[in-house]
């Protein structure tokens, strides 16, 4: 087969690796000769029914992901930014596992990415109106680190407590915008919104 998509040998990171869409995405990753480290908070499935190794990880905690971060080592081809907590989570936690770790994890892996990496963040439909409320994303973006991302959104819980999952979202969106234009010339990202599919 023709490895269109250029996975063969390289070297990836999967977060949420343990179930759902991140052990789908790692399956297939090393159907196409990938070499697939996971993260993930649970144990889940690794060699032929998942990742090469799967990490315990918790995106809530900035100690952990760097914990991760430096186990991992050497070089990362691709991010796979797949982990979440559904809309039935407290806001706040939502919001530092679904954005802030994944930003936490994605600065921190970046000087380990060549020119030619990608990195890919499972958004939602749920995020799709975030240019309607940039200004008040724009806040939180400019926090440096998670810790002050963290206190930001403790300060702004009336926008947060509500719609937890949606804010968390929006900021995924957000982040890709405007991040992601920034990154060094060869780092593509990219975020996808998946929405539950409409009977007709």
């Amino acid at each position: 087969m023709i490895d269109v998509l250029q996975y063969e040998g390289a070297r990836v990171v999967v977060t949420g690796a343990a179930s759902g869409m991140g052990l789908a995405t790692a399956r297939l990753l090393r159907e196409l000769g990938a070499e697939v480290v996971g993260l993930d908070i649970q144990d889940g499935p690794n060699g032929p029914d998942g990742p090469d190794a799967v990490r315990r990880c918790d995106l809530a905690d900035p100690a952990s992901i760097d914990a991760a971060v430096a186990a991992i080592g050497g070089t990362v081809d691709s991010l796979f930014n797949c982990a979440g907590l559904p809309t039935t989570a407290p806001g706040q936690r939502i919001v530092r596992v679904n954005f802030l770790g994944h930003r936490h994890l994605t600065e921190a892996l970046l000087a380990s990415m060549p020119a030619g990496s990608s990195i890919g963040f499972i958004s939602s439909a749920a995020g799709m109106g975030w240019q309607q409320n940039v200004d008040l994303l724009s806040g939180l973006l400019a926090t440096d680190g998670f810790d002050a991302g963290a206190a930001w959104c403790d300060a702004h819980d009336d926008a947060i407590a509500a719609n937890g999952y949606g804010f968390s979202k929006e900021a995924i969106n957000a982040y890709v915008a405007w991040r992601g234009s920034r990154w060094r010339r060869g780092c593509a990202s990219t975020a996808s919104s998946p929405a539950r599919p409409t009977r007709r």
